[in-house]
């Protein structure tokens, strides 16, 4: 599975994501990812959802991307005129994802609410019926950005959610779980950037449903940078015993790096308490012995037949394949959508480092 290549399943595609759905005649894959900036055209990139679809993870590597939507500032829609422009939604977009939620549609992604402000970013929503193809930009519509519960508070104290600069939202559902089975994980950035969890009405995704909690915030040195102190980019897992949160911690240069938080699937999510976070991280620079660097934003998915599971990521070449220029920051396009066979230990947790491309 893209053995060659470095596990490269999309160049220059950053927070990758896949969505395996089943059809009629065996499965189809979805792939949406930030789409870059460059260091040569900083305003053209950051401005568009794309999405592409295949029958097989490898099929994605080709497979034609369409735009679903252009931000509302974007310079330069004309690689993709006939797909809308926003009325609200403005660049930076981040990190989108594909969900069902309560058997629809939903892209998660993050957007400016601000024209002049690419920094004032907030989770967003769209949504699709059901029944309609995820592929056509007409299926798709604008929900708006995400609604803090009334009085909700994060920290520091008297912030509501989604005050701060708040982006990489996911979702994911516990089914049978008391108290609420649908729930959404995103970061916020007061100081730091912290992990947190509040539960979503299925029906009704655009709105959270009671007051978030702090699920996690950097406190081992891999998850630190200098000033740059991070947990972000969650991707969820749920097994018959645990909900495992993945995340993506410190700069996004080589020293971007996986870990992982759980709780048991029965304890009160919204309770820090009930979160573990294992102390080193999962997946880095060296788990490739650096021939890939700062391997995170992740999601998962399975191979066509069903049971081996995979994880796809970003990570950058070696320095030394760097572009001319290239400061491993958000205007260097390097970070490549990847793809690699995992497997799962003896308590059903996905280990990510132990098995190569």
């Amino acid at each position: 599975m893209n053995a060659h290549n470095d596990g490269i399943l999309a160049a220059e595609r950053a927070d990758p994501w896949v969505w395996r759905e089943e059809g009629a005649s065996g499965p189809v894959y979805y792939l949406t990812a930030s789409y870059p900036t460059t260091i040569q055209q900083p305003a053209i990139g950051y401005d568009r959802i794309v999405l592409r679809q295949s029958d097989s993870l490898d099929g994605l590597t080709a497979a034609p991307e369409t735009v679903l939507l252009w931000a509302g500032n974007a310079a330069d829609t004309s690689s993709a005129p006939n797909a809308p422009v926003s009325a609200q939604f403005h660049r930076y977009f981040w990190a989108p994802e594909l969900h069902r939620i309560g058997g629809h549609w939903y892209v998660l992604f993050t957007a400016s609410t601000m024209e002049q402000d690419v920094w004032h970013i907030r989770p967003a929503m769209l949504r699709a019926d059901g029944a309609s193809d995820p592929m056509d930009p007409a299926s798709w519509t604008e929900l708006g950005f995400v609604q803090a519960f009334p009085g909700d508070e994060c920290t520091p104290a008297d912030q509501e959610a989604f005050t701060h600069f708040s982006l990489d939202m996911t979702a994911f559902t516990v089914p049978g779980h008391v108290g609420a089975e649908t729930y959404v994980v995103w970061a916020e950035k007061p100081e730091i950037s912290n992990l947190r969890i509040a539960p979503i009405d299925a029906s009704n995704p655009i709105a959270l449903t009671a007051t978030s909690a702090l699920l996690a915030t950097p406190i081992y040195d891999w998850e630190r940078n200098g000033d740059t102190v991070i947990n972000e980019g969650p991707a969820v897992v749920v097994t018959d015993d645990r909900v495992l949160v993945y995340f993506s911690a410190s700069s996004v240069d080589e020293h971007y790096a996986v870990g992982l938080t759980w709780a048991p699937r029965n304890a009160d999510l919204l309770d820090p308490a009930s979160w573990t976070k294992e102390s080193k991280p999962l997946l880095s620079t060296e788990s490739f012995d650096g021939a890939q660097m700062g391997p995170g934003h992740i999601s998962f998915s399975t191979a066509k037949d069903g049971e081996t599971p995979v994880v796809i990521y970003h990570a950058r070449p070696p320095r030394s394949q760097w572009a001319q220029g290239a400061d491993g920051g958000l205007n260097d396009p390097s970070r490549h959508a990847r793809v690699k066979v995992i497997h799962r230990d003896a308590d059903g947790i996905l280990r990510l480092d132990q098995i190569q491309p």
